[in-house]
């Protein structure tokens, strides 16, 4: 009505509202809003909101109710932030709207189909499919994805954003509990190669820990004290950020205390964790200890609550068993768990770097070991990319820029070109098929040889074996942690 009658000031009155309200339950409805009164920020932000959160916005009951044009309007943006799913998750969103109404739905779903980039989705999610209803029994809906699936014609794929956001971090080369600690966050926009400042996190921690879980970023936030005789924990808890819309969420209730044990005995015995998203389960290593935490979300609930409850033990790595082992880093590769490096500390004045690689067998319940890394190192960083790990920098007696890179299919490590600079406790991701390093320690020459913590970022482009050096972080800092969305 304010529209109608050229009552501008009702109207952005109206709009303000909306744009404070914005989130993934009411996106849809306000996107739609904004196009039938001609509102052109609240268009941008809720397209934005349903683009860059999809995977979330698909479980929501507006998009449900969605109509057919609707839906397929959607569909047909290119830049849709699809998640870790894929184009699975666009077809399987896509089969909960069909069932929300088979009857008036059912001579739509051809027509929808043509929106979903069928090529790029998986062969097992396909097959899952027309052995589920309402496909088993409907021969027309089976057969239109039978059609969709063997067609000649192919879709341009989508070309979401990308982003890398850092998270926190030590100001100097001290890295105690107490040590100056930053609250602020960056983001990197992939394709501008520009860092920018987020929202920063709503308490001054001393332990940040961020997961993405189902294209959402969890962050376990914890401040711990140095005591004279032991290290007190004033807070932990567990919060949203919502990249989307650039705000934080606490999430009360949704981690147990012994998940928040466990997690703080992993930065307090300078042990690892490392997350995996096809089994949904945080993977957490001591030198005395081993457990993972199975990660759900009530997508039945409309909330999609989040919970951490159940602590499960698995064994310990038997080298670990009767010496502290420390500075070692854990990561997931082709399903697997794998322990690498470190350091392990025989007494006070006797530690020695570790070369060693272990792998997790989940039938024998045990860890066995692999060839050992080429050069022994401790407080690296480790990735995943195409079936491979990458070690990258660390410390073996002196920092180092040195990368390796272990095949798992061949048990076999190959020296890589070094990176530019020296690091330890710097933060590595993995975007497009290219290693992205931040941050962490380094030396300066301007103080002697003194530590120095780093702003600058680099990249690995595995095809030509080089690192080229990146736009700078807008802070340096180190012992960070850093996600991609």
């Amino acid at each position: 009505m304010a529209d109608m009658l050229q009552m501008t000031d009702v109207k952005q009155a109206c709009v303000n509202f909306m744009l404070a309200h914005l989130d993934v339950d009411n996106c849809i409805g306000f996107f739609n809003f904004s196009e039938q009164y001609n509102c052109e920020e609240l268009n941008i932000k809720a397209q934005q909101v349903i683009k860059l959160a999809f995977s979330i916005v698909c479980h929501k009951e507006e998009f449900l109710q969605l109509s057919a044009a609707r839906l397929k309007h959607i569909l047909s943006w290119r830049d849709i932030k699809l998640g870790p799913p894929g184009e699975d998750g666009v077809l399987q969103s896509v089969v909960r709207w069909l069932k929300h109404d088979v009857d008036m739905r059912a001579p739509e779903f051809a027509g929808i189909l043509q929106q979903v980039r069928v090529h790029d989705v998986s062969e097992k999610c396909y097959e899952n499919m027309l052995q589920n209803e309402p496909f088993v029994e409907d021969k027309d809906l089976e057969e239109a994805v039978k059609s969709a699936w063997h067609s000649t014609i192919e879709r341009p794929r989508r070309t979401p954003p990308y982003f890398v956001f850092v998270f926190a971090g030590c100001l100097q080369s001290r890295i105690g509990f107490s040590s100056p600690r930053l609250r602020t966050v960056e983001k990197l926009d992939i394709l501008s190669r520009e860092w920018t400042e987020s929202t920063q996190i709503p308490k001054h921690a001393s332990i940040i820990d961020v997961f993405n879980v189902a294209g959402r970023l969890l962050c376990f936030v914890c401040r711990a004290h140095d005591g004279a005789l032991q290290v007190r924990v004033s807070f932990a808890e567990l919060y949203e950020y919502k990249y989307y819309m650039n705000t934080w969420e606490l999430l009360r209730d949704s981690m147990s205390d012994g998940v928040i044990h466990c997690l703080f005995e992993s930065h307090f015995d300078y042990g690892a964790h490392v997350y995996s998203e096809s089994q949904r389960r945080l993977y957490i290593v001591t030198w005395h200890m081993a457990s993972y935490v199975d990660i759900t979300i009530d997508e039945d609930s409309g909330e999609g609550d989040i919970s951490m409850r159940q602590v499960e033990q698995f064994p310990c790595i038997d080298a670990f068993s009767d010496i502290k082992h420390r500075d070692f880093v854990l990561v997931i590769c082709t399903g697997r768990l794998y322990c690498l490096g470190g350091m392990r500390f025989e007494s006070l004045s006797e530690r020695y770097v570790l070369s060693t690689t272990y792998a997790f067998d989940s039938e024998t319940r045990s860890w066995m070991p692999k060839a050992d890394m080429l050069q022994g190192r401790a407080s690296f960083a480790a990735v995943e990319m195409s079936g491979n790990i990458y070690v990258i920098g660390g410390f073996s007696g002196q920092r180092l820029k040195a990368v390796e890179m272990y095949n798992s299919a061949t048990d076999m490590w190959t020296v890589l070109t070094s990176m530019w600079k020296v690091r330890t406790y710097m933060a590595a991701v993995t975007v497009n098929n290219k290693i992205y390093v931040m941050g962490g320690q380094s030396y300066s020459r301007s103080m002697g040889d003194g530590r120095k913590v780093l702003a600058s970022c680099e990249t690995y482009d595995p095809v030509s074996d080089t690192w080229t050096l990146e736009s700078n972080m807008l802070a340096a800092r180190c012992l960070f942690d850093a996600v991609v969305v």
